[in-house]
């Protein structure tokens, strides 16, 4: 398993500090300065992402719809404050701002209320926020006639895909003033075949590769790099839950066949 901040050096790009920029110091902060905006942070890859940001020195931004007062998954921890916190305690600067990304108007906030806070200034945003449609045993395993397919591919592409458009077309004007980077967070789904996976999960992944590599296209002559981050498999809450729920059953059906991308 890789840890959800073993990501944070797909940000080095484009204008950024590389590694071999760093200070030698052990108290160096290489995004210091630096402003991200960090999309379904509340737990998992997001909320690790935001972390390593966050240790860089930068001021992040994150979001996501589980508060202190009210948790959208019941039984798994976190919170955009517990992240925001994190960040802070971890040298960086962490604000927790909540929104829904199934909603074009609260992400248009979203977005307006950053930039109000920072002056217009923006230098990386990580798109990570992605609906998990349940119920679980009716989403991993099933054929695609089997499910409810058609409500599946509208949660998912919803906040998945369609919200990564929204939120790279609102930050798309400060990232070309910083030259900055946008961050896709994908699967390798998007063009692999991996057991247990539903048909709709492969076609939001796909479709997001594919948003990343064409705004990369019209993005690039301004200077902006665009990622499309396939991280694999991760310790996150979800999926340790998974594990011990399932005895370790369920870590085993989500990996690719015999612990290989499978093409076929």
């Amino acid at each position: 398993f890789f840890e959800p901040t073993h990501f944070i050096s797909f940000i080095f790009f484009s204008g950024l500090p590389t590694p071999s920029k760093m200070s030698s110091s052990a108290n160096a902060k290489p995004l210091q300065g630096k402003v991200c905006l960090v999309t379904g942070a509340s737990r998992g890859i997001g909320k690790g992402i935001a972390e390593g940001l966050a240790e860089a020195g930068a001021t992040v931004y994150l979001t996501g719809r589980s508060t202190t007062e009210f948790s959208v998954e019941k039984r798994l921890p976190g919170t955009i404050a517990g992240t925001a916190d994190l960040c802070t305690n971890l040298g960086g600067k962490g604000v927790a701002l909540q929104c829904d990304h199934a909603s074009d108007e609260e992400s248009k906030a979203l977005v307006a209320k950053v930039l109000e806070q920072t002056n217009g200034k923006l230098d990386v945003l990580v798109n990570c926020a992605f609906c998990m449609p349940k119920p679980a045993k009716d989403f991993f395993g099933r054929n695609f006639w089997e499910q409810e397919a058609s409500r599946f591919w509208d949660e998912q592409s919803r906040v998945g895909a369609r919200n990564h458009l929204v939120m790279s077309s609102l930050c798309a004007p400060a990232l070309i003033a910083s030259k900055g980077v946008i961050v896709n967070v994908s699967s390798p789904g998007g063009q692999l075949q991996m057991q247990g996976f539903p048909v709709t999960y492969y076609m939001v992944k796909a479709a997001l590769d594919r948003l990343s590599t064409a705004s990369a296209a019209q993005l690039k002559p301004y200077g902006v790099t665009v990622i499309s981050l396939w991280p694999g498999m991760v310790s996150t809450e979800r999926m340790l839950a998974g594990a011990n729920l399932m005895g370790g059953k369920a870590v085993v059906a989500a990996l690719p066949h015999r612990g290989h991308l499978d093409h076929g």
